[in-house]
Formats: C-alpha cells, sequence, structure tokens
C-alpha cells in the first residue's frame, strides 16, 4: 500500500474504547499521498493491524501535512 514507510500518529481523539493510530505516506502505484487510520488486535501470539479507513487525502489535507511537516522540520529541538 504505502511506497515507503508512512508516518504513524496516534489518534487518542476518536476512540476511548481502544487505541487508534494514523499513518500518512505515498502511494507505491503513483506516489498520491494515503490516510489510514487502524488499530492493533491480537489472535493467539500474533499482533494484527485492523485498518478502520483508508484513503486518498483531500487537497486540503494535504496543503495542512505539507505546512505541519514544514514546521516540524525547522523547529529546533531541545538538544541542539
Amino acid at each position: 500500500m504505502f511506497a515507503q514507510s508512512p508516518a504513524v500518529y496516534p489518534d487518542p481523539v476518536h476512540s476511548t474504547a481502544e487505541e487508534r493510530f494514523l499513518a500518512i505516506g505515498t502511494s507505491g502505484d503513483d506516489g498520491r499521498l494515503l490516510f489510514v487510520a487502524f488499530t492493533l488486535r491480537t489472535h493467539g501470539q500474533a499482533v494484527l493491524i485492523r485498518p478502520i479507513s483508508a484513503r486518498f487525502m483531500h487537497r486540503k489535507e494535504i496543503e495542512h501535512y505539507e505546512r505541519q511537516r514544514k514546521t516540524t522540520r525547522t523547529t529546533p529541538t531541545q538538544d541542539g
């Protein structure tokens, strides 16, 4: 689904019953930005990914994501 490892963030706002995550990355087919919401489930010894939603990002979401990424990259860290 993703061309490279996606950025994964916790999503505590949308569920109190289970831990949810958001993954954002580019598709392997055409490089479009994908948005995936998912949770983790255990089945015996295995940890499985249960997708909740997967879709291409809308233009405004892409613009917001790019602004956030740019801000995060230019913000100095506490270490240096």
